[in-house]
């Protein structure tokens, strides 16, 4: 029995010296949990959750803001051939041949492949002389032009006629009883066609696709044809 009593005393004095001793472990008391928001700055109309910021209902992120969900961030966002201008989607400028859309700068830029050239005012093939000075001292740049061969039908396509048409130049165009004034306007990306014929203006004209110019006849393009953008030897 003294026995018994002994170890018990023994044990809890130990028990107390070890509770008293310096660096024991003792229970520390819990307090709020750490603010992940606290030095997090979020855009406009965004709000910090669990440190991320993120953007409402109804509302996406883009970039650093949040915009309707229904709105466009960038022009992956519209569909083809329409461009995204301040989150909404606009039909973007048709450029020229050799010629892309420069989303950055919102505007038309030489693509890959081509070149500007200034002396002619127009994007040509990488490869094409641009002004003289790229030619020996007895050459000369022929300058990069474009001319189309434009047709005209009947409507029910038992009659055609077809002439090759410069570009930026009215020329005439006699069919059956009439003569028509042609241009080839523009020639552009994707390999389509701006052409007027007397005050009538048809655009985006792709190959072979036919527009009426009366009831009874149409007109399309037949092929693109290039020329120039080589040096050539000046006569004497």
């Amino acid at each position: 029995m003294i026995n018994r009593l002994i170890i018990a005393g023994l044990t809890l004095l130990l028990t107390i010296l070890i509770a008293c001793a310096p660096g024991s472990l003792r229970a520390q008391p819990l307090g709020p949990p750490p603010d992940l928001c606290e030095d997090v700055v979020c855009g406009e109309g965004m709000q910090c959750s669990d440190g991320q910021c993120v953007c409402g209902s109804g509302t996406k992120n883009c970039g650093d803001s949040c915009i309707s969900e229904g709105a466009c961030c960038t022009t992956d966002d519209c569909a083809e051939g329409r461009t995204c201008s301040n989150n909404v989607c606009v039909q973007r400028p048709v450029c020229n041949l050799y010629e892309e859309w420069d989303e950055k700068r919102e505007e038309c830029a030489c693509a890959e492949g081509a070149k500007f050239c200034s002396e002619q005012g127009k994007c040509i093939p990488a490869d094409n002389c641009c002004w003289h000075n790229a030619c020996y001292d007895d050459q000369r740049c022929a300058p990069t032009r474009f001319s189309a061969t434009i047709c005209l039908d009947t409507a029910d396509g038992n009659l055609r006629k077809c002439r090759v048409v410069h570009s930026f130049q009215a020329e005439p165009f006699d069919f059956q009883d009439r003569r028509y004034m042609i241009e080839l306007s523009r020639v552009l990306e994707g390999g389509k066609f701006d052409i007027r014929v007397d005050d009538e203006s048809f655009k985006g004209l792709e190959r072979f696709e036919t527009k009426d110019i009366t009831a009874e006849r149409r007109v399309f393009v037949d092929e693109l044809l290039e020329f120039g953008g080589y040096c050539r030897q000046e006569p004497d």
